[in-house]
């Protein structure tokens, strides 16, 4: 009987193939054109250059660090997830990506210090960034409680809740403790105003 072609990974193992070589014409191609990933964001949201990478940063890096002792599926799973629906939370986790680069680019005592152009393309980059983003979530947030006219819905306090623990991370990055002592005041205030865990 005639022996039919064997590929070569079988041939040097000395062994019967299980997918013989076919002298069959193989099936035309169907060449695959890449698709573009689908992004989703909060409504409102028109993200700048790199933002996008930022999230992504925050999703998959950022959260896993700071969740530290905390539950690490509610870190890693759900605040990205609420992020993705409310556009302060969103601009709080990039803000957060943003000034951890910026903080393993350029020293604490360098932050914010104008450089001269061309030395260092980064660094600061990052910093007024973050910068950025921070302001347009405290935007955000403030937009979104002031818009109820009696007790807020459940889930924008717990969104109010996280993008403020998410300022504390910002803060502590940013080793500003005197930041940190009034992001605690107010935090404090907000929960006795929400009366958020009352129930």
């Amino acid at each position: 009987p005639e022996q039919r072609p064997i590929c070569r990974r079988c041939d040097i193992a000395n062994r019967e193939c299980r997918y013989p070589y076919s002298k069959a014409k193989p099936p035309s191609l169907e060449i695959l054109v890449p698709q573009p990933s689908a992004v989703i964001l909060p409504a409102g949201i028109s993200p700048g250059s790199g933002d996008l990478d930022l999230f992504g940063l925050f999703c998959t890096s950022t959260v896993k660090s700071a969740s530290q002792t905390f539950s690490q599926s509610f870190w890693q799973v759900d605040v990205p997830r609420a992020a993705a629906t409310y556009p302060s939370l969103w601009h709080a986790g990039v803000a957060l990506a943003a000034i951890n680069q910026c903080v393993r680019q350029v020293s604490r005592s360098d932050l914010g210090k104008t450089q001269a152009p061309g030395s260092s393309p980064n660094g600061n980059h990052y910093y007024f960034k973050a910068l950025a983003h921070y302001n347009k979530s405290i935007q955000h947030l403030a937009s979104a409680l002031s818009k109820g006219s009696g007790k807020l819905p459940y889930a924008v306090t717990e969104m109010a809740v996280m993008t403020n623990v998410l300022f504390f991370g910002i803060a502590n990055t940013l080793d500003d403790q005197k930041q940190v002592c009034s992001l605690y005041r107010n935090f404090i205030s907000l929960l006795e105003t929400l009366r958020f865990g009352d129930d």
